[in-house]
């Protein structure tokens, strides 16, 4: 492992060198106040970030002044290692966190009690789950998930006469009842605190922002009432790698609000100096149409490159394939191989594959017990072992289709999920005339069945019966939910140890590791990754554009995706699909070559 890093960053070293900086990295290097800075991918804008830290370090500016920006925590893993390899151990002090982790920090400086309690993502998604059941949304988790983050990303309250905002209500109200709040709520908390004298802004003198296009406008009034309160913010990105649309990200309006209502520099970076002409083409190819964009297509500085198209006459057919590309790309040390995936769950198949073929490898996908359907099967799981808090047995209730009125006068009344099933799955007291009689029967119903499961667990053992009780559960999902809770099921009862240890290791966080060699990754997490090859499966017409069922298309947004997972290779990129192929890739035809069984 160590060996391939190190010729990895070797061949890192050789693109830098050729990257002689242009006159415009000089100049931002040069400019000590405020800007932003936009370029292609590749065109160095991270290692431009990184050397303006270095410089501001040897001229005398503590380390603690200094804050890094970012957008995830995954994406927080990748820039503490860009970092390092640029400053090495002068990184030491530099503040680096992610737009819940810099807003909480602030609090703490001034806010030493009821410092705010940030739900975490799983817990959103059950709180969104139950706001779904409450209002009838036929949308999935993950719809809703977007249509909650794009209200509460704004600067001002929504209308109540919007689209789905019934949705959002029901979901803001559940969080109000628990006590937390979730990440945007925390900006916004802390940009009023800054406003009213409560907190004061983070103590810092410089704040640098990566991938600045995907701010949102609680985000941006945020690192405005910090430039307010004296703080130099630097800013670099590119609006052709805006994925977060759907969540409220601003793309090339961040640039424009940020530029004009501040008096703020731009920089334009116009060379790429990762992608051969040859991968320059083709990736430009998935945006150039669009209109209204920062960038026009980056000057490569280096010729060749090698991009394809690889169809496929079925499924089996392109995993072999897949298996194959794999095979070949890890035979050198010398090459990092990324695999990019449009979401977790193809991800996780790719995985699995690399498990069986022996090949090291590291992931920036959830775990599978971070997506919806697999979290069904958590909750239940928690349930079944007497684990589960008053959340979680929500979340199981609403997925047998209990009405959300009745599970809220159920906990109202004093239902306690502890232990509830090995308690006998008690009913709170005077119930019965406070919910209809259908609901009672359903209820009674349930309650019977899942404490039959209960009894024959000493004659069947747990993981006989809990297969059963979640096969149950997975049979009212929707068609969405399935294929993860499937595979989340399988991965519990194949892993070793009693049900309470399972439990441990499946709720245990996975670190991943940006210097790997093999990285498998959803096209989502590789903001500031590059690759000498890199392979993007499944480009079928399910998958880009991803088949939404609420939501509205939205070409550009969709075309960006490939854009970003095509642009991180500098040496070779490969895409494969089977059956009905993306719209596309109609512009590829020519790149294209047959593998059909």
């Amino acid at each position: 492992m160590h060996r391939a890093r190190e010729q990895f960053n070797n061949m890192n070293e050789k693109i830098l060198n050729l990257m002689k900086l242009t006159q415009q990295q000089q100049d931002v290097l040069a400019y000590d106040q405020s800007c932003t800075v936009v370029g292609a991918p590749g065109s160095g804008k991270t290692t431009i970030l990184c050397r303006k830290i270095e410089k501001l370090l040897n001229d005398g500016i503590p380390p603690k002044d200094i804050a890094v920006l970012t957008y995830s925590y995954r994406n927080l893993m990748v820039m503490r290692k860009s970092l390092s390899d640029v400053l090495g151990n002068k990184t030491k002090g530099i503040i680096q966190g992610t737009t819940v982790d810099l807003p909480l920090l602030a609090i703490r400086q001034t806010e030493k009690e009821n410092v705010p309690k940030v739900a975490d993502n799983n817990f959103v998604r059950r709180l969104l789950r139950q706001s779904m059941v409450e209002v009838g949304f036929t949308g999935h988790v993950k719809e809703a998930e977007h249509i909650m983050r794009a209200f509460k990303s704004r600067g001002r309250k929504p209308s109540e006469t919007e689209e789905n905002y019934d949705l959002f209500r029901a979901y803001k109200q559940r969080l109000e009842q628990t006590g937390l709040c979730d990440r945007h709520d925390l900006v916004r908390k802390h940009i009023i605190g800054m406003r009213n004298d409560t907190y004061e802004a983070l103590a810092v003198k410089h704040i640098f922002i990566d991938n600045f296009q995907d701010v949102t406008q609680i985000q941006l009034l945020w690192l405005v009432d910090h430039l307010k309160a004296g703080v130099k913010v630097h800013a670099f990105g590119c609006d052709d790698l805006t994925l977060f649309r759907r969540d409220g990200a601003m793309g090339k309006a961040a640039f424009a609000d940020f530029e004009e209502l501040n008096d703020i520099k731009r920089f334009t970076f116009k060379e790429t100096f990762r992608q051969p002409e040859a991968l320059v083409g083709a990736s430009m190819k998935f945006v150039e149409g669009q209109k209204d964009r920062l960038l026009t297509a980056p000057k490569a500085m280096r010729s060749g490159g090698a991009f394809s198209v690889i169809a496929c006459g079925g499924a089996e057919q392109e995993m072999r394939e897949i298996e194959k590309w794999i095979k070949r790309t890890t035979q050198s040390s010398a090459n990092r191989v990324g695999i990019i995936t449009r979401h977790d769950l193809q991800a996780r198949q790719i995985e699995r594959m690399l498990d069986r073929m022996g090949i090291n490898h590291t992931s920036f996908a959830r775990s599978i017990w971070e997506t919806p359907g697999a979290t069904l099967i958590l909750d239940m799981l928690e349930v079944f072992l007497g684990k589960a808090n008053n959340s979680r047995l929500r979340n199981v209730l609403s997925a047998f289709d209990v009405p959300s009125q009745a599970i809220d006068t159920l906990f109202t009344r004093g239902l306690m999920a502890d232990t509830w099933l090995q308690r006998g799955a008690p009913m709170p007291a005077g119930i019965e005339g406070e919910l209809p009689i259908s609901a009672m029967r359903d209820l009674g119903s349930l309650r019977q069945k899942l404490l039959n499961y209960m009894r024959v667990i000493p004659s069947l053992g747990p993981k006989t019966v809990f297969k059963a009780m979640a096969a149950g559960l997975i049979e009212r999902m929707n068609a969405d939910d399935k294929p993860e809770a499937l595979m989340a099921l399988d991965e519990l009862l194949t892993s070793n140890g009693n049900m309470l240890q399972i439990l441990k290791q499946l709720t245990s966080h996975r670190t991943p590791d940006p210097a790997a060699q093999v990285v498998v990754s959803p096209v989502r997490e590789t903001r500031n990754m590059a690759f000498t090859h890199v392979l993007v499966p499944f480009v079928t017409s399910q998958n880009y554009p991803f088949a939404f069922r609420v939501l509205p298309y939205e070409e550009d947004a969709e075309r960006r995706f490939l854009y970003m997972a095509t642009s991180r290779a500098q040496q070779e990129v490969v895409l494969t699909h089977c059956g009905k192929p993306s719209v596309y890739l109609d512009a590829f035809k020519s790149e294209v070559s047959s593998s059909a069984a």
